[in-house]
């Protein structure tokens, strides 16, 4: 019995040891190398030339090739309970909030949020919760840029790497409170 109990005790180990065998020969990489693969990219991407030219904030651009540059999309839709759920969609961007302040990396950054022109926050993330009280009833437009970790804004032929969205601030609700201790109602 001591024996049949050892053996099944290590049958385990040796097939997670077989997988483990197993998964290293295979010819698809494993998200640890696609996540290299893809910081190696972002390395090797241009940090671009900065410009004398000015954003309309004041942020100098930093040109880069159109075939290196990182572009967005904002989707802007009214929260259920309070202003605006603002989502971007980047491609050859990522957000790196950790370096902020920093030397500017090709394709690395954030994003500024501009309601009509003025400055509202910087975007660490894709995602942003935009209060109702910042957008005042009737027609307004929401712009990001996408900036540089060294806050310069990125640039393809003199223009700012940025998107636009309308939005009509009448649909957005305003805040109310919770009356279930804060939970929200299914």
């Amino acid at each position: 019995m001591r024996s049949i109990r050892g053996a099944a005790r290590s049958l385990p180990v040796v097939a997670g040891i077989a997988l483990i065998a197993a998964s290293g020969c295979s010819d698809a990489p494993a998200a640890d190398d696609q996540q290299r693969e893809q910081g190696d990219q972002q390395e090797e991407l241009s940090s671009g030339e900065v410009l004398s030219q000015t954003a309309p904030d004041g942020h100098n651009l930093r040109e880069v090739p159109e075939d290196e540059a990182p572009s967005v999309e904002l989707e802007a839709e009214p929260d259920a309970h309070n202003g605006w759920n603002v989502h971007l969609i980047t491609d050859g961007f990522e957000f790196t909030p950790q370096k902020s302040g920093d030397e500017a990396r090709g394709g690395q950054g954030h994003a500024h949020l501009y309601v009509d022109g003025e400055k509202y926050g910087r975007m660490y993330g894709p995602w942003f919760h935009l209060p109702a009280e910042a957008v005042a009833d009737g027609e307004h437009t929401l712009r990001v840029t996408l900036n540089a970790d060294d806050h310069t804004t990125w640039a393809v032929d003199g223009e700012p790497v940025q998107a636009e969205q309308d939005v009509d601030g009448a649909e957005a609700p305003e805040p109310h409170d919770h009356d279930d201790g804060g939970a929200d109602a299914g």
